[in-house]
């Protein structure tokens, strides 16, 4: 398979992103696979697709994606919040606690990110931090 070269992959990038806003997840999927297919390490199309996933209600198949993404840019706040809400979504109280935790050190949380941390640490009984939150 040829490789691309950097504008490719951002216009290949920017198609699937775009595609994706204007209400067509399809192709916005199968563009984010073409790239990964050229740019395995591309975090952000493995993010695109995660969130496709995520948004589908599709969480089981949008969780390694988000992973992924995550391995590969582990302080992009989208991703992060992202997988927070799939683990949250999924119940693993725990490791969505860790990614709200990270975009709080990130100085990203916003009040979406407050309110599931709290929720999460109810979860796990630890009522102490949560007050505090």
């Amino acid at each position: 398979m040829n490789s691309l070269t950097t504008t490719e992959v951002r216009f290949l990038f920017q198609q699937a992103t775009s595609a994706y806003s204007n209400g067509d997840p399809v192709l916005a999927e199968s563009l984010a696979n073409e790239l990964i297919q050229h740019e395995p390490q591309h975090a952000d199309a493995h993010y695109l697709l995660g969130a496709i996933r995520l948004d589908h209600g599709d969480v089981t198949k949008a969780l390694p994606l988000l992973e992924t993404a995550m391995r590969l840019a582990p302080d992009h706040p989208g991703i992060q919040y992202a997988l927070g809400n799939a683990y949250y979504a999924l119940d693993q109280w725990s490791e969505a606690i860790q990614c709200y935790e990270h975009l709080r050190l990130l100085g990203q949380a916003n009040i979406q990110v407050f309110l599931n941390l709290g929720i999460a640490l109810h979860e796990t009984q630890q009522n102490d931090m949560a007050a505090q939150i």
